[in-house]
């Protein structure tokens, strides 16, 4: 049978929530945005639009991709976008509800690229 030793139990409660805090951040700064379209710009802000505030004219963008992901059993996409060979946001399919009016926005803006380095 497989014992622990109170040290053990404790460094097993230590590192939880080293790994699961930087997780839960990531998502939140990455994934959980406020996006806006004004004339020739997108504003993009993380943390729920409680972030800082990225204002970029649509002509700086290196332009989108996508890429499939999946979870649950179910395929949804994200779309990266591309400014000065840096990644500058995720729109997910699985996290934002109008997902497919903002496609359809940067799809009419941006150009899309292949990008193999995600």
């Amino acid at each position: 049978s497989l014992q622990y030793t109170s040290i053990e139990s404790f460094m097993i409660l230590l590192c939880f929530p080293i790994v699961i805090v930087p997780f839960c951040l990531y998502q939140i700064r990455f994934n959980l945005l406020l996006i806006e379209f004004i004339s020739d710009k997108i504003i993009v802000c993380g943390y729920f639009g409680f972030g800082k505030k990225k204002i970029i004219a649509i002509n700086e963008f290196d332009g989108y991709f996508i890429l499939n992901k999946e979870s649950k059993g179910e395929i949804y996409e994200v779309i990266k976008l591309k400014k000065s060979n840096k990644h500058v946001a995720n729109i997910s399919q699985f996290y934002i509800s109008n997902y497919l009016e903002i496609k359809n926005k940067i799809e009419e803006g941006l150009l899309k690229i292949n990008d193999n380095s995600f």
